[in-house]
């Protein structure tokens, strides 16, 4: 670096160094009384003026990072990177075992674009569940009501938390006859919206031109999508025992989900395929297994203790796989198979470990696997990087976009010419935990979902986010990245607001909702070929054993019991029509936490169990295909 960019850097870098001594080693957190988590009414309190000073201070790192010359810029990288690997888990740390964060609940404002490249969310309270707000109203309308009287107590709560408008009162409820009840359009929309792009794919996006379906699955940890819009796959448990399932893109009709016990001994959530052989692999800490996805028959076993990080087969027909430091490579041409019956072993006789035991030894498979044709060593500078997440380059065959643990940057690594590091990728205030690219129509382009609640939008050929979206969803960040008819989309889960959002990058908004049956989604893949999103969610409303927990009975909105019944019917003698307009029904089941109550969106859906949901958009969508109403106990405890 200049001297003059070592001066302001060694300036900022002091006055960080500053406020978190200041703000985690000396300061005691029972002195954050309430009236300064609070602030003075209309102003700001300790934690928000907190975390402004604390962003700030990080943003100017990022201000000498765009006003570097490119051969200045190549030493700062690596010191503004520690700079934030450090910020992050320092604050993460104090949080964990101290209850000490820089501001409350640790959570990083964004810090590394500017401001034309955000797209912010609506201020208001901060993510919270329909039953804890709920608790909130009622404790707050008892105060109020001790304090005054039933009139000051609803105004209050109305001044305090607002009004949540029920699905029949946004202005933009459907868009087109055959847009999905299971939606929920942004209610800052006027009422005369409609999609602003016209060409048929992008339209039936943007106006959510679906059909909806499903089909039970193992609890989830990933989803992956062939090269070529094939297949599926999915990687998860079955109880206790790992397991892979798919769905043949080409199968028509309804959805039809394979599963498969895979034979391995431990958790094993990395997951790949190979188009041209139609293969699945999977992969535990110490063997990678490969399935067909014709006829579900076992065909590799290869060995890779040493090595257990994600797996990715390149177009030479390669296998690699992940260490610390090192990439295993195999050549699958010359490696052995389980024969046409699937049965034959490959190598020895693994030996088990005492702790395999508990996954039930019955269902291993007991081959060792063969061994790598090649080990490839990363740069010196990556010797200790531990990959835990990758993604194909885009734009580059030979080169993976890269995750370490527990490190806040991603770096392009060249795997099949001796791991040569390109671009590093900086600005994120968290760890990244998932990636996703659409190769085909945006070949320098692809996403990031990050643990500090933002999406962000990277261009491969610069080191700096080009957009950063204010997500609020920390659990599982999991985005698909999609462009039809050429529109940059976005879509977002997690596992906090039980919903995938919709966001349009070119009009910097998030354009809708949609409903997950009140699952947790764990993660997202785009078909660009047949316009349809797939999404593998996670139900939390169940015990490990499979069996429902914390449901009551379903309330209908009135429109959806008007819908039901006919829009002229009265209520049926006999039947619970509550003075809200709400009607219990007592055989289906709602989360009594669930986080939105039933008139979120247009229809009542909950999903009971884990699921793969599929979101078929086309402009002549059949409104009417929705999954099949979950059949949970309404009283499971």
């Amino acid at each position: 670096m200049s001297s003059q960019l070592d001066v302001r850097f060694s300036d900022c870098q002091s006055r960080l160094s500053t406020f978190m001594h200041e703000n985690i080693d000396r300061r005691d957190p029972e002195a954050d009384d309430e009236e300064d988590r609070k602030g003075p009414k209309g102003g700001e309190s300790v934690f928000d003026r907190r975390q402004r000073l604390f962003t700030s201070l990080l943003a100017e790192f990022f201000d000498l990072l765009r006003a570097a010359s490119e051969n200045e810029r190549e030493g700062l990288i690596e010191h503004v990177d520690a700079v934030v690997d450090e910020a992050v888990s320092t604050n993460n740390e104090a949080g964990g075992y101290h209850a000490r964060w820089i501001f409350e609940d640790g959570k990083f404002r964004s810090f590394a674009h500017a401001e034309e490249e955000i797209i912010r969310k609506k201020p208001g309270l901060p993510i919270l569940s329909a039953h804890v707000l709920d608790n909130l109203k009622w404790a707050t309308a008892e105060f109020f009501k001790s304090k005054g009287g039933a009139d000051e107590a609803d105004a209050a709560c109305k001044d305090i938390f607002g009004e949540l408008k029920s699905w029949d009162a946004l202005a933009v409820q459907k868009p087109h006859q055959s847009t999905t009840l299971l939606s929920r359009f942004n209610d800052k929309f006027p009422s005369s919206w409609s999609s602003p792009y016209t060409h048929a794919a992008a339209q039936a996006v943007y106006e959510a031109r679906c059909e909806v379906s499903s089909d039970t699955v193992m609890a989830p940890t990933n989803l992956c999508i062939s090269t070529n819009h094939s297949c599926v796959g999915m990687t998860g448990w079955y109880e206790d025992t790992p397991g892979l399932a798919y769905v043949r893109l080409s199968e028509e009709g309804k959805l039809r989900c394979h599963g498969l016990h895979v034979g391995l001994a431990n958790y094993a959530p990395f997951i790949t395929t190979e188009e041209s052989r139609r293969l699945l692999f999977i992969a535990d800490d110490q063997r990678v297994k490969s399935f067909s996805w014709d006829n579900d028959l076992p065909v590799h076993t290869l060995a890779s203790r040493d090595f257990r990080g994600p797996i990715h087969v390149f177009s030479n027909g390669n296998l690699v796989r992940a260490g610390k430091g090192k990439l295993c490579v195999w050549a699958l041409d010359s490696q052995p198979t389980h024969g046409s019956e699937g049965k034959e072993r490959i190598g020895g006789q693994l030996r088990l470990q005492d702790d395999y035991h508990s996954y039930g030894t019955g269902r291993i498979e007991c081959s060792s696997g063969s061994l790598s044709t090649s080990v490839v060593s990363l740069e010196s500078t990556l010797k200790d990087w531990d990959i835990n997440r990758w993604i194909a380059h885009p734009s580059s065959p030979n080169a993976m976009i890269t995750v370490m643990k527990e490190k806040c940057a991603m770096i392009a690594i060249d795997v099949e010419h001796g791991g040569k590091v390109g671009t590093k990728f900086l600005g994120q205030g968290g760890y990244t935990r998932s990636l996703s690219t659409d190769p085909f129509t945006a070949p320098n382009v692809f996403a990031s979902g990050c643990t500090d609640g933002h999406i962000r939008l990277w261009d491969t050929r610069q080191l700096l986010p080009v957009l950063t979206i204010e997500n609020d969803d920390r659990a599982t960040p999991s985005v698909a990245l999609a462009h039809p008819d050429g529109v940059p989309t976005i879509f977002s889960g997690g596992g906090e607001a039980a919903v995938i959002k919709v966001w349009d990058v070119r009009g910097r908004q998030m354009v809708y909702e949609l409903a997950t049956g009140n699952n947790d989604v764990v993660d997202l893949a785009w078909d660009g070929t047949r316009n349809t999103l797939w999404a593998v969610t996670e139900c939390r409303f169940m015990d490990r054993m499979g069996n429902p927990r914390g449901y009551r009975p379903i309330k209908l909105p009135k429109f959806v019991q008007e819908r039901e019944k006919g829009a002229n019917s009265e209520t049926s003698a006999g039947e619970d029509d509550d003075d809200d307009g709400y009607d219990e029904d007592y055989d289906r089941a709602w989360p009594k936490k669930a986080y939105h109550k039933e008139d979120y969106f247009g229809d009542v859906y909950n999903a009971g169990d884990h699921v793969i949901l599929r979101y078929k958009f086309k402009s002549d969508a059949d409104p009417s295909v929705v999954p099949e109403y979950g059949s949970a106990d309404p009283y499971g405890n």
